[in-house]
């Protein structure tokens, strides 16, 4: 399988008493593969090309950082170890059934027509300047032209903290 270029271990749980989380998970859907990782909180599917031998199942995180550390191109998941191999070195994991993973296809809503574009890192940014981590998006009603986007801390909606970024086009 070949490695994603998003760095999808950021999505991984580290809460211990829930294993299924701290995996990725490699989903196999006919023809379609997907790398999948979620922490409760978010979930994002990465669309992977596959090797002849892999299969569905857990992979652990530990493989996918190995991966982008020793900057191999990929990783071999078959039924019973996931492998990455690099310059004649070999590093291997054993595949675990540490649970059910969650029905992403149910937890994906299907795209609508309403939406709006934002760079993520200036979101990232402006929740930073707020003094918060999490923040709610006031999405402008529609209407011709580009209106800005009201920002809050989500931790302090009440307290007059608020931030204003632009919407960007796509691509």
């Amino acid at each position: 399988m070949l490695i994603p270029s998003g760095k999808i271990e950021k999505l991984v749980s580290t809460d211990q008493s829930r294993p299924v989380l701290t995996h990725t998970h490699l989903s196999i859907k006919g023809e379609d593969a997907f790398l999948e990782a979620t922490d409760s909180f978010a979930l994002v599917r990465l669309p992977v090309t596959l090797d002849e031998h892999d299969t569905a199942g857990f992979i652990p995180v530990e493989a996918i950082v190995e991966a982008r550390k020793t900057k191999a191109v990929g990783l071999t998941a078959n039924d019973d170890v996931v492998r990455v191999e690099k310059g004649g070195r070999a590093v291997e994991w054993k595949r675990e059934d540490v649970g059910s993973w969650p029905d992403s296809d149910r937890l994906i809503p299907e795209a609508s027509e309403t939406y709006i574009c934002f760079d993520a890192g200036l979101l990232h940014d402006l929740a930073l300047a707020l003094g918060t981590k999490g923040v709610r998006v006031f999405v402008p009603e529609s209407g011709s032209g580009v209106k800005p986007i009201r920002v809050e801390a989500l931790d302090h909606p009440q307290d007059g903290r608020v931030g204003v970024c632009m919407p960007i086009r796509e691509k």
